[in-house]
């Protein structure tokens, strides 16, 4: 093998070479080395020349240290805030996300003030944020803003949605429902047209017909009817 050269005091990464520590069953020159942590170990010096082990182990502890702690939202029980800023990211961004036709697939939109979760962190916490908390959108058709949001409990949210606030079919009154209801009864539409045409979900048009929403019954002559509705 080739003579071996002396790195004494040499440093790569985090390590500095500190003395010639044999050689190993791979016939690789073995080095102790002290980590900038302290710690003291031997590592083939190849190794640690090509940049292929930089630390004693530590560093990757320290990236994912940072990785969890980004802006310190592991910080005060800042995780599950910062998990709130991804996700309304996500769902008004990314096409794939489950409920995408919901809110980017309907252009709601983050914005540009909350690019950042630095600001999104000091809106948040001036603004009564809990754990227990969830954001809410004041207008479920406008934008994730500081002017359109507040934190509101889980409950309230969940009976939101169960109004069809959130999702758009407040835009529905029983009159209209039961339009919906005669619609679908008596003329040749598609529940995704019906949905389009009075702006909402094509869930809330089958919740609509399966009766698990809007339940109270409206009765309705046909004279009532709006004029665009041709019956048979």
């Amino acid at each position: 093998m080739p003579p071996i050269k002396n790195r004494a005091g040499q440093k790569y990464g985090r390590l500095t070479f500190l003395s010639f520590a044999g050689i190993s069953s791979t016939h690789h020159a073995l080095w102790l080395c002290r980590c900038d942590c302290g710690n003291e170990n031997t590592f083939k010096g190849s190794d640690v020349v090509s940049g292929n082990t930089k630390s004693c182990g530590c560093l990757i502890k320290d990236v994912l240290r940072n990785n969890y702690t980004t802006h310190g939202a592991t910080v005060g029980g800042k995780t599950r805030l910062y998990r709130i800023y991804q996700a309304i990211h996500t769902r008004c961004s990314n096409p794939n996300y489950k409920d995408w036709q919901y809110y980017g697939g309907k252009g709601v939109k983050v914005c540009d003030e909350w690019r950042t979760f630095d600001k999104f962190q000091s809106w948040s916490l001036a603004h009564g944020y809990s754990c227990g908390l969830s954001i809410d959108r004041i207008d479920p058709r406008g934008d994730y803003s500081p002017d359109n949001c507040r934190w509101i409990t889980t409950k309230m949210n969940s009976s939101r949605a169960t109004r069809g606030e959130r999702n758009g079919s407040a835009k529905l009154n029983y009159f209209k429902v039961e339009v919906v209801r005669f619609m679908l009864a008596n003329v040749k539409i598609t529940k995704t047209k019906l949905a389009k045409l009075f702006g909402v979900s094509r869930q809330t048009i089958s919740a609509i017909a399966d009766g698990s929403h809007w339940k109270q019954p409206t009765v309705i002559a046909q004279g009532e009817l709006p004029c665009w509705i041709v019956t048979p």
